[in-house]
């Protein structure tokens, strides 16, 4: 592949200051005073579209956006050194950014990257303010633009000097972004960016706090396209050839001869106030101005209240201002006596029967001029009432109580009722209807009346006391019920109303089934005379548990200084499950280094977490035995005794407090081990005394070890 290319007549004038700048010489720029500056700041605009710190530099002119710093760069004044890479990576890299939140980044061809060119500067030839850092690593950076010399070779821009060179693609050069726009004409001074003068039209009187919309203005007098951006009142935007809301943007963009440009913002919050939004195409600027304005309003009422009954405090009116100003309510000269009216919510007070009118107000405000007073006219009809007379009653023997009644809805204006209900005559126990006797509201009231009945009740029966005894039992035993007090000759019977798992009731006996507290109550009949009467009796059932432990050890005969391991199995024969059984174990002195340890076997349960599944020393465990279940502990210990002696060990268990165990007589269990001398017999004759002279071997072979 050709790599060689001829050499750009710039490219040997620029080589002093291409090699200070990759030597990292800082050279300033130089900008005569007599050139001409063609890409000066107000040509640009800087954004961040996307993500924080991703800018991008939009073009006015060209209508092209780039990206702020060069690959490898970051940040305001893209610190950092730029990548450097052939051409083919370059055209890689374009492909795959995603800065500023655009995918279609690419790689600027080569009138395109020109276009940066500062011809009235050089080292280096760009603007600095709008491209910082700009010849970090080297000034020169790869266009997208092939050489028609050498397919091999592609055109780069070097911003050192503003020079357009050419050179093999697999050369390594810096690499700057473009996206959008479209082909640029050669930049020269008959290609016109200014456009003619514009004046978008005012609007005058318009509502406030309303979304305005400028008419068309006509874009003309360009010969290329040239930048287009809004400023002034806050959410000024513009679109191009579109009335769409979508196609409305703040963001700087470009425009041609003959687009129809419109402008928008929202009014001001208040009348009277002038809001600015200013046009700028290609420096060309025209305002476009709203001015509120204080409008008519008008005022409706709603829906028609209807009839309101006299005394009704339900009834209102409702008007609105298409102003959506608030309405405020009175009555007409005339009505004063027939009803009053809240001011701000239109609740209406009936005062007498008739006809009231009713008015509506708006006052107006900075926006809005006073909305003509409009009315309704509401009828007042009388009130009809219901009188409902209260039930009541009284025990045989007793004076009737007062007859009562409640009336809807209540009485207005001060009226009272006058006159008494009665009832049907009688004083045995029943039932009698009450009447509405001389009871009256007076002319102006319609009563409905609801009789109700006067009851007279049977007497109640003398206290009733209901006993068991005893009051306390174990489960499976019974307790028995009486009762003492109470009227007339009714039966008595009992049933349980609370802890129906804890006891059984029949006939006068309870039997405890369960664990805990149970309530009895009693029930005395009622006879012709006289009601029924209860009483109740609580009965305690206390859980028992017949716990067993056996011991044994694993030998009748020991030596001295022999392993003796007793076997503990504690069980619960029941009825009831225990919770914090206590199991005890204290090893006699004869024996010592005792260790002791809970054992799986068949058919157990599992052991018990620590502490209580093994230990040292004494043993005294806390252990749960549901009914039928078991446990087995294993407790070893060195014997330490004079020949002769019995080594003695007692286990013991008990249920735990507030439970009782029916059989105590198998809660200790002792095993017994007997100390033997060294020798063919037990009874230590032919040893004699010397049983700590035989040799650790022969006491070995009388045990029978190896």
């Amino acid at each position: 592949m050709a790599t060689n290319f001829p050499m750009n007549p710039w490219l040997a004038a620029s080589m002093t200051w291409l090699l200070l700048a990759a030597s990292g010489t800082a050279l300033a720029q130089t900008c005569p005073t007599n050139n001409r500056r063609v890409a000066p700041d107000t040509r640009y605009t800087v954004t961040a579209p996307g993500p924080a710190g991703e800018a991008v530099v939009t073009d006015t002119r060209t209508g092209l956006m780039w990206k702020q710093c060069r690959e490898g760069q970051s940040g305001a004044t893209c610190t950092g050194t730029a990548s450097t890479m052939t051409w083919s990576a370059a055209l890689t890299a374009a492909g795959a950014s995603t800065h500023a939140g655009f995918g279609d980044w690419r790689l600027p061809n080569a009138i395109e990257l020109q276009s940066l060119v500062e011809s009235g500067c050089y080292g280096p030839a760009i603007n600095t303010t709008m491209f910082p850092n700009p010849v970090s690593t080297t000034s020169q950076v790869w266009s997208s633009s092939t050489s028609a010399l050498d397919a091999s070779g592609a055109w780069y821009v070097d911003f050192g000097d503003g020079s357009l060179n050419a050179n093999g693609k697999l050369f390594n050069f810096a690499v700057r972004l473009v996206r959008g726009g479209q082909w640029l004409d050669p930049f020269s001074s008959e290609h016109n960016a200014t456009p003619d003068a514009f004046d978008p039209v005012d609007q005058n009187d318009v509502p406030v706090s309303s979304q305005r919309t400028s008419a068309p203005v006509a874009v003309s007098g360009l010969a290329t396209v040239t930048g287009i951006d809004v400023s002034g009142a806050a959410g000024s935007s513009y679109s191009i050839n579109s009335t769409l809301d979508v196609d409305f943007t703040s963001a700087p963009g470009v425009v041609k001869n003959g687009d129809m440009v419109r402008v928008r913002h929202t009014s001001a919050a208040t009348a009277g106030v002038a809001t600015t939004t200013t046009l700028i195409i290609g420096g060309v600027t025209g305002d476009f101005v709203t001015t509120t304005g204080r409008l008519d309003q008008l005022i409706t009422f709603g829906t028609h209240p209807g009839p309101v009954t006299y005394g009704d405090t339900s009834a209102s009116v409702s008007a609105s201002a298409d102003s959506g100003l608030g309405v405020g309510y009175g009555v007409a000269a005339g009505s004063e006596t027939l009803c009053a009216v809240n001011a701000s919510t239109g609740a209406i007070t009936t005062l007498a029967v008739g006809n009231c009118i009713i008015t509506a107000n708006q006052p107006g405000d900075a926006n809005y001029n006073p909305a003509p007073e409009v009315t309704q006219t509401v009828q007042i009809t009388p009130l009809a009432i219901t009188v409902t007379a209260n039930a009541t009653s009284k025990t045989y023997g007793e004076s009737d109580p007062p007859l009562t009644y409640g009336v809807t809805p209540a009485l207005v204006n001060g009226d009272s009722f006058s006159g008494n209900l009665t009832r049907e005559p009688g004083e045995n126990a029943g039932v009698y209807d009450i009447l509405q006797g001389s009871l009256t509201a007076g002319d102006n009231y319609a009563i409905t009346f609801h009789g109700a009945v006067f009851t007279i009740h049977k007497a109640t029966q003398a206290t009733l006391v209901a006993s068991a005894t005893p009051g306390s039992i174990l489960f499976n035993e019974t307790s028995s019920l009486s009762t003492s007090g109470g009227s007339g000759g009714g039966a008595v019977s009992y049933a349980v109303t609370a802890g129906g798992l804890i006891c059984d009731v029949t006939g006068n006996t309870l039997t405890g089934i369960g664990l805990g507290t149970c309530t009895v109550t009693a029930t005395k009949a009622a006879d012709a005379n006289h009601l029924a009467a209860t009483a109740t009796v609580d009965v305690t059932v206390t859980p028992k548990a017949d716990l067993e432990i056996a011991k044994d050890a694993n030998r009748t005969t020991a030596l001295v200084g022999d392993t003796v391991v007793y076997s503990i199995v504690v069980s619960n024969v029941g009825p009831n499950d225990v919770v914090g059984a206590s199991v005890i174990d204290n090893p006699p002195g004869t024996l010592v280094d005792v260790e002791w340890t809970c054992v799986l076997s068949a058919s157990s349960i599992a052991c018990p977490a620590a502490p209580n599944d093994a230990g040292e020393g004494a043993m005294s465990v806390l252990v749960n035995l549901p009914a039928g279940a078991h446990l087995r502990y294993d407790l070893s210990g060195t014997v330490q005794a004079v020949i002769g002696a019995q080594v003695e060990n007692t286990a013991n268990v008990a249920v735990p407090v507030g439970m009782t165990d029916p059989d105590g007589d198998d809660n200790s269990s002792t095993a017994s081990v007997l100390i033997v001398p060294v020798g063919i017999f037990a009874d230590g004759f032919e040893t004699g005394s010397g049983l700590l002279t035989v040799p650790a071997a022969e006491r070995a072979r009388a045990r029978g070890e190896r």
